[in-house]
């Protein structure tokens, strides 16, 4: 059987997938998502955006209905597929505009170049269009991003630009002005760079996931900074014992070393505290002020307790 025959059986066999679909829930982990799917009757507006969304929601569930793996196992669309199913589920008032393209499958003909995007654009140019050119033009006038998305407020604008007899200069002016002060402002810096609606509504799409990016970045910034200033010990006066239970002032002057570490047992050889160890304690910046070297402070210095006298070229040699 040839891809013509077996296209052709797709258009047939729409319905019943759907209803296999149903019943299997196959390829689905939603399957709540397949049970709403219906023909499409053809109602301009809104009911035609939302159905488009259902199918595409559908068709990528339908596992290897509509779709192949690649060698890496991701499931890629076949769009010759998608096609002529949203085809097949055509109903009502939208019956007659999917015969012509089903008709040029019967005739061997590639509807759409068998291009998934080119279907959606001619789906959007027939039937994302209100009833009322009136009241489409009132519409767009109103039309304010507040709140949405830039996707959300893009979205809405495209489905009303194809309804109203304006001008393509009335309709990048319109775009532009109904966004909020700050990405108006922001868009202003490069507008030149961006003389057509198309790349206008692309640029901002793209400085929207951008300052996405940057804010989900930021939020992980900000939270691994608290983890780590949560998980530091504090290093406030409480913490480091007072100079009159660890201090190194000549009271022990010619001891020997096992008497230090016998002295320090328990305590930060960086700070003298009992309450953390020297590699918990961040000493990495703190400077002796008996020898100038860093890491510890001189209450604890091991050479200022023993009595050993400062050698000048050694503490220049440390810097």
């Amino acid at each position: 059987m040839s891809d013509r025959d077996l296209l052709r059986q797709l258009i047939r066999s729409t319905t019943e997938m759907a209803e296999q679909l149903k019943r299997s829930g196959k390829g689905s982990t939603q399957k709540n998502i397949v049970e709403k799917l219906d023909k499409f009757d053809g109602t301009r507006g809104q009911e035609s955006r939302n159905w488009l969304g259902k199918f595409t929601t559908w068709a990528t569930y339908s596992g290897d209905f509509l779709n192949h793996k690649d060698w890496l196992g991701n499931w890629i669309a076949d769009e010759d597929k998608w096609i002529v199913s949203a085809l097949g589920l055509m109903g009502g008032k939208a019956t007659e505009w999917a015969q012509v393209y089903l008709t040029e499958i019967q005739e061997d003909k590639a509807p759409f170049n068998w291009e998934w995007s080119q279907f959606v654009e001619s789906f959007k140019q027939c039937f994302l269009v209100l009833e009322n050119t009136t009241d489409a033009l009132f519409r767009i006038h109103e039309l304010r991003q507040g709140r949405k998305s830039v996707g959300e407020y893009t979205d809405e604008f495209e489905m009303l630009q194809l309804q109203v007899p304006l001008s393509k200069t009335d309709l990048y002016f319109r775009y532009l002005t109904n966004f909020s002060i700050p990405i108006q402002q922001e868009i202003a810096k490069n507008a030149a760079s961006f003389p057509t609606l198309d790349e206008l509504q692309a640029h901002v799409l793209y400085m929207e996931q951008k300052d996405n990016e940057f804010q989900q970045h930021t939020r992980w910034q900000q939270y691994w900074e608290n983890q780590r200033n949560s998980q530091r010990p504090s290093h406030s006066s409480t913490n480091v014992p007072p100079p009159t239970q660890i201090n190194a002032n000549g009271n022990g002057h010619g001891k020997t070393i096992e008497v230090y570490r016998t002295w320090m047992r328990g305590k930060c050889y960086g700070c003298g505290s009992t309450e953390h160890l020297k590699a918990a304690g961040h000493h990495e910046h703190d400077q002796c002020g008996h020898y100038g070297r860093l890491s510890h402070q001189d209450l604890v210095c091991q050479d200022k307790f023993m009595g050993k006298v400062l050698n000048i070229k050694m503490f220049y040699d440390s810097y």
